[in-house]
C-alpha cells in the first residue's frame, strides 16, 4: 500500500518535468535577424555628434576631396543633432551649450533620404550611411561651370 502513493508521487514529478518543456521554445537565427531596428528608430536612438565634414568636388578632369571638420570654426558646424521619434529635431551649432534650433524631420520610406525643415527652410539630404554608430548625410550642388560638389556631414554617438 505504501508503494502506491510513492508511485503516484514519482509519476507526478515525471509529468511536471516534461511539462516544463512547453515553456522553452527554439528560436531560429533567421527569426533573430528579422527583428532589425527600423531606420527611423536608429536615427532617433540618441544624440548625434558631428565628427566630419567631407567635401568632394569633381570637374571634367579631376576630383578633389577634403575633410574640413578640423579647419572650420565650431560655431559654423552642426556639432550636435538630436532626432526625436515624434518627427522633431534639435540642432546645436557650436556645441551643446549653444542656443538650439528646433525643426522637423521626415525620413522617406526607403530610408535613403531625409527632409529637414528648419525656420521655413527645407533641405533634402541623402542618407548615405545609417548604422547604430554612424550617420552620414549628403547634399550635392552643381555649379554653372560643370563642377559638382558633394558635402557630407558625418555624425556618431
Amino acid at each position: 500500500m505504501k508503494r502506491v502513493p510513492m508511485f503516484l508521487s514519482l509519476a507526478a514529478i515525471a509529468c511536471s518535468l516534461f511539462s516544463c518543456n512547453k515553456d522553452l521554445e527554439e528560436v531560429s537565427p533567421m527569426a533573430v535577424e528579422s527583428v532589425a531596428v527600423s531606420r527611423p528608430l536608429q536615427l532617433a536612438s540618441s544624440n548625434w555628434h558631428q565628427t566630419g565634414l567631407l567635401v568632394s568636388t569633381s570637374t571634367a578632369d579631376k576630383v578633389t576631396e577634403a575633410d574640413l571638420f578640423s579647419h572650420v570654426s565650431p560655431s559654423m558646424l552642426d556639432q550636435l543633432a538630436d532626432f526625436q521619434a515624434d518627427g522633431t529635431y534639435t540642432v546645436h551649432k557650436g556645441g551643446a551649450h549653444s542656443t538650439p534650433a528646433v525643426g522637423r524631420w521626415l525620413l522617406n520610406p526607403a530610408g535613403d533620404s531625409i527632409k529637414l525643415t528648419l525656420s521655413e527652410r527645407v533641405r533634402n539630404l541623402a542618407v548615405t550611411e545609417l548604422t547604430a554608430d554612424k550617420l552620414s548625410l549628403s547634399y550635392t550642388d552643381a555649379a554653372t561651370n560643370g563642377s559638382v560638389t558633394t558635402y557630407t556631414s558625418v555624425y556618431s554617438h
